[in-house]
C-alpha cells in the first residue's frame, strides 16, 4: 500500500529533478561566471548583445595585432632607410676628397673603389628580405637611378644573353620573339630576373607551319615575331599572348610551353637568354636564325596589404625607396664632382623618405592604440553583460538545496509511516 497518490508522486519527483537541475546550472555559472553558459533564454536580449560584443572584440584584437606587425615592419624600413643614410654620406665624403685637384689619378682610383663598394651595399639594402616582405622600391625613390643596358654576353652553354638594368622591380614588359624562317627549326627565349627565370617560351616555332610570320608595325617600323606581354611583381606574375600569334612551342622535346613563374624580386636586372639548353638540356649544334624585341613600362610595386582595420578595410604599407647610385664613379674631377652633386640630392631625397616613414609611424602607432582601447572597452561591456551575480546565484542555489533536502525528508518520512501502518494491520 502506498499512503502517497501516484499523482503526487509524480509532482513530487519532477519538482525533485527540476530543482536538481537547476542547483547544477547555478553552480556551473557559479564555476564559471558567465550566467548565459547554460540558459541563455534567462536574458535573451543581454545573451545576443554579448555575443555581438564577443564577435566585435576578437575582429579589434585581430585588427591590433595587424598594426602591430605593420609597426613591425616600418621600424626595419626605417632602421633600412637610416643605414642607407649613413651609405651616402660616406660615399659623399668620399666624391667630395676625389674633386681635389691635389689627388692623383690613383688615388681617385683607390677612393673609387670603395665607392663602388658602398653603391653595391645599397643594392643589397634594397632587396633585404628579413621578413619575406618587400619594403623597398627603386621607383619610389625621389630620384630614379638610370637603366643600363649592358654589352651582349654569351653563357658557358653558348647560349646568347643580353643584360638590361631597368632600375625596377616592377614592370610590364613587351616582347616579340622571331624565330628562323626555317619551317621545322626552333629556338628557345627566356627572361629572367636576376638568376630566376620568369619567362620561358620553350622550344618555339613563330611561324604557322608554311612560313607565314606575324608583324606588327611599331612607331612605323615593321617588327616580325609573335608577341607576349608579362607584367612581373616581386612574387606576382602574369601574361598573355597575341590572338594572331603564328608559332606554338608543341615539341615534344619540351612539352607544355610556354611557361612563366614568379620573380622573387631580388633583382632590377633582366636577362634575355636565348637557346639556353633549359631543364631539358637542350643543346644546339648548329647556329640559326632569330631576332627578339623587348621593350617595357616600369611599375612601383605594391607594398604589404595584409593590414586591415576592424571594418576589414586593408591597410597598405608603402614601399619607400632610394638610389644606389650605380652608374656613377669619382675616377675623375669631373665624374667625381656629378657623383658628388647626385649624392647631395640622394641624402636630401632621403630626409623626404624619412618624413615619410614618420607619418607611416604615427598612423600605424595611433590605429593601433585605438584598436588596443576599443578592445578593452569591448571585454569590460562584454564581462559586465556575462558576469554572474553571485549573491543571487547563491542565494537560488540554497534555496534550491533547502528545498530538495526538505521534499527528501518529507518522501522518506511518507514511506516510513506507510510501512508503519501496513505493519500495525498484518
Amino acid at each position: 500500500m502506498n499512503l502517497i497518490s501516484p499523482v503526487l508522486s509524480s509532482r513530487i519527483e519532477t519538482l525533485h529533478s527540476m530543482r536538481a537541475r537547476d542547483i547544477a546550472e547555478t553552480s556551473n555559472r557559479i564555476a564559471t561566471g558567465d550566467r548565459f553558459s547554460s540558459d541563455p533564454s534567462k536574458d535573451s536580449a543581454a545573451y545576443r548583445i554579448s555575443k555581438r560584443l564577443e564577435i566585435e572584440s576578437k575582429f579589434s584584437n585581430s585588427a591590433r595585432q595587424n598594426f602591430e606587425n605593420a609597426y613591425t615592419l616600418a621600424q626595419q624600413q626605417s632602421d633600412i632607410v637610416a643605414y642607407a643614410e649613413s651609405v651616402i654620406k660616406k660615399m659623399n665624403v668620399l666624391a667630395y676628397e676625389a674633386t681635389d685637384p691635389t689627388s692623383s689619378d690613383y688615388h681617385r682610383e683607390v677612393l673609387d673603389r670603395e665607392f663602388q663598394e658602398h653603391s653595391k651595399s645599397l643594392q643589397s639594402l634594397m632587396f633585404d628580405r628579413t621578413f619575406e616582405q618587400q619594403l623597398l622600391d627603386p621607383q619610389s625613390a625621389d630620384y630614379i637611378d638610370t637603366q643600363i643596358i649592358y654589352e651582349d654576353e654569351e653563357s658557358s652553354s653558348g647560349a646568347n644573353v643580353k643584360r638590361v638594368d631597368i632600375s625596377a622591380l616592377g614592370a610590364k614588359l613587351k616582347l616579340w620573339w622571331n624565330t628562323t624562317d626555317a619551317f621545322s627549326t626552333r629556338d628557345r627565349i627566356q627572361l629572367k630576373q636576376g638568376d630566376r627565370w620568369f619567362f620561358d617560351s620553350g622550344e618555339y616555332l613563330s611561324n604557322d607551319g608554311s612560313g607565314s610570320r606575324r608583324t606588327e608595325n611599331i612607331n612605323g617600323q615593321i617588327v616580325h615575331g609573335d608577341y607576349f606581354e608579362i607584367d612581373i611583381q616581386p612574387n606576382q606574375i602574369s601574361y598573355t599572348s597575341a590572338s594572331d600569334n603564328k608559332g606554338n612551342s608543341n615539341s615534344s622535346l619540351a612539352p607544355g610551353y610556354p611557361k612563366v613563374q614568379a620573380p622573387k624580386g631580388d633583382s632590377t636586372v633582366i636577362k634575355v637568354a636565348v637557346n639556353e639548353p633549359g631543364p631539358e638540356n637542350i643543346n644546339r649544334s648548329n647556329p640559326s636564325g632569330w631576332s627578339w624585341r623587348l621593350s617595357w613600362d616600369v611599375q612601383q610595386i605594391e607594398g604589404p596589404k595584409g593590414v586591415a582595420d576592424e571594418k576589414g578595410s586593408l591597410y597598405e604599407l608603402l614601399p619607400l625607396g632610394f638610389s644606389t647610385l650605380k652608374g656613377y664613379d669619382i675616377t675623375s674631377r669631373v665624374s667625381a664632382a656629378n657623383a658628388l652633386e647626385r649624392s647631395e640630392l640622394e641624402l636630401k631625397s632621403l630626409r623626404n623618405q624619412i618624413y615619410t616613414l614618420a607619418k607611416t609611424f604615427s598612423e600605424v602607432r595611433l590605429k593601433s592604440e585605438y584598436m588596443g582601447q576599443k578592445n578593452i572597452s569591448q571585454n569590460v561591456a562584454l564581462g559586465r553583460i556575462n558576469d554572474s551575480d553571485l549573491a543571487s546565484e547563491y542565494t537560488n542555489l540554497a534555496k534550491n538545496l533547502l528545498l530538495q533536502n526538505v521534499s527528501n525528508h518529507a518522501l522518506i518520512h511518507s514511506r516510513l509511516s506507510a510501512e508503519n501502518v501496513i505493519n500495525l494491520i498484518s
